[in-house]
Formats: structure tokens, C-alpha cells, sequence
């Protein structure tokens, strides 16, 4: 990854979690969220535990 790669990846992490967290004032985009939020897991350098992650996080855009 190049430099600052991982300062990106954190940043719109904590983008999305905000409209995540705060359903009630993003009720439309928390699915969308919750989608952004797995396929960040999914580009960092897969493991099992991020692809753990990212499941998690699809399943709970399913939910919605």
C-alpha cells in the first residue's frame, strides 16, 4: 500500500461508522454504511480476521 493508504481506510472507517452509530439520523444510508464499512475490510491486506469483519458487517446490511 502506498503511503498514507492506511490514514484513508481509517478515515472513511470512521465515516461510516458515524452513520452506523446514528441510525436515527441516518436511517436510509445505515445499510449502505454497514456495506462500505465490510468492502474496507475486504481491500485491507486480507486475514481471517478481517474477513471475519467484513462478514459480520455484511450480514448486519442484510439485516436492514
Amino acid at each position: 500500500m502506498g503511503l498514507g493508504t492506511e490514514r484513508d481506510y481509517l478515515k472513511a472507517y470512521e465515516t461510516y461508522k458515524k452513520y452506523e452509530e446514528a441510525p436515527h439520523y441516518y436511517r436510509d444510508g445505515v445499510a449502505w454504511a454497514r456495506l462500505k464499512i465490510a468492502l474496507l475490510y475486504l481491500k485491507e491486506d486480507y486475514t481471517d480476521e478481517n474477513g471475519r469483519d467484513a462478514t459480520f458487517w455484511f450480514n448486519k446490511a442484510a439485516e436492514m
